[in-house]
């Protein structure tokens, strides 16, 4: 799994299928949101540094060109998909 590290939002290109984990340095935050930038693959998305395998149990999906939005208050989460540019940003509402 390739790490990540960033302060409250993080871009990347995933290598084939491959997963990334992302630690977030803001520990002011509540809110996750992932957007999938693909326009075909899904991305799985797992809520701990437990590193994510498509279409397992404790996985959201992010479908092709979507965003999603999720309660997060950990430091670091994990994704995995097909060749997908991703987003991830942590916030509080």
């Amino acid at each position: 799994m390739a790490a990540q590290t960033c302060i409250r939002a993080q871009t990347a290109t995933l290598t084939a299928t491959t997963a990334d984990g992302i630690t977030f340095s803001d520990g002011a935050h509540n809110r996750l949101r992932v957007t999938n930038h693909h326009a075909t693959e899904k991305l799985y998305v797992r809520l701990d540094a437990t590193t994510p395998v498509a279409e397992a149990d404790e996985n959201y999906i992010c479908l092709a060109t979507q965003s999603l939005e999720l309660p997060f208050r950990a430091a670091a989460c994990g994704v995995v998909g097909n060749g997908n540019i991703y987003t991830v940003a942590v916030f509080s509402i």
